[in-house]
């Protein structure tokens, strides 16, 4: 009973979770680290027998064994959700899959070979994602591993304090302050330009935020926003902060929200004991891709030109695309 229920809630529940899993991870951002990894839920206590039917359609019953076990094989997102606050939801999607294939069942669906191709496909698929799972688990990775990415990847986890005065222009992103002139982007700039002028000549950071800055957050803080990685920032903003010295103050800076007077107090990076599981977890897919890559080149395949095409070519530097 349990390989019928697997047969069918395969393709519907599991084939998309596990090919959706089977390439790895995107490094993380820069400047920060991965979603922490959820854990994966232990099998619910339950008063109810292991050989107790918990679920029935038609003449197909599943014990509640069986359907722990068929918990077991899913992907570990689903699963946790299918194990908590999915359990009935996940429970009522298995029972109607099972009902609209016993009358597939019934009109002999099953049997067209366009169908039993697509199955095959699915069974693929899922073979597939189940390998890829099996390579990242058992993928090693040492202590030196993790330390060599750290020191090679280390401004990624770099984090700097800032502070700034906005002086925002027609059509910016924040709203205008009560009583303040809505300025053309030009007066923007002159404005900004001005207030630069004041802080080279010793003017206090705080102090013209507080009276100048548009940031009606900030302002009042003196301009601060605190400690921040540079993917937290709109790009004009974050490239001209992050390649600030520390206690230098930038000329007036561009974005959708006005223009900015920057200064970096600060830079820190983010400890390795912070971002070592991100980085374990981002070796590892690396391996795994690695390995798949491996396996991949080492089965023949050939593509008829005819019928797809010529493969593009890839472009060289002693024959340039004109």
């Amino acid at each position: 009973m349990t390989s019928r229920f697997l047969s069918l809630v395969a393709p519907a529940l599991l084939v998309g979770q596990l090919f959706a899993q089977s390439a790895p991870a995107d490094r993380p951002a820069p400047g920060t680290s991965a979603p922490p990894t959820q854990a994966v839920q232990p099998l619910p206590a339950s008063n109810v027998a292991e050989s107790a039917v918990v679920l029935s359609v038609g003449s197909i019953q599943m014990t509640r064994k069986q359907y722990e076990d068929l918990l077991k094989a899913m992907p570990e997102n689903v699963r946790n959700q299918a194990m908590g606050p999915a359990k009935r939801q996940v429970a009522t999607q298995i029972a109607e899959i099972e009902a609209l294939a016993q009358e597939a069942r019934k009109r002999k669906i099953d049997g067209r070979p366009e169908v039993q191709e697509i199955t095959q496909l699915q069974v693929n698929q899922m073979l597939a994602g189940f390998l890829v799972q099996e390579l990242r688990d058992t993928a090693k990775v040492d202590a030196a591993q993790v330390q060599a990415y750290y020191d090679a990847h280390k401004s990624e986890y770099q984090e700097d304090r800032i502070r700034h005065i906005l002086v925002r222009y027609k059509g910016s992103r924040v709203p205008l302050r009560a009583g303040a002139k809505d300025l053309t982007p030009e007066e923007a700039l002159a404005k900004a330009q001005d207030i630069k002028k004041k802080l080279d000549a010793g003017a206090d950071f705080a102090a013209e935020a507080k009276s100048e800055s548009d940031d009606t957050q900030t302002g009042p803080k003196g301009g601060e926003l605190g400690f921040a990685a540079k993917s937290q920032y709109v790009p004009d903003f974050a490239n001209a902060a992050f390649a600030l010295p520390v206690g230098k103050i930038s000329d007036p800076v561009k974005t959708p929200f006005g223009y900015h007077i920057i200064e970096v107090e600060e830079v820190k990076f983010k400890p390795l004991t912070e971002v070592q599981g991100s980085i374990e977890s981002q070796l590892k897919n690396d391996e795994a891709r690695k390995e798949t890559d491996q396996l991949r080149e080492a089965v023949s395949t050939t593509l008829n030109d005819d019928f797809f095409g010529k493969a593009p070519s890839t472009p060289s530097l002693l024959s340039p695309v004109k």
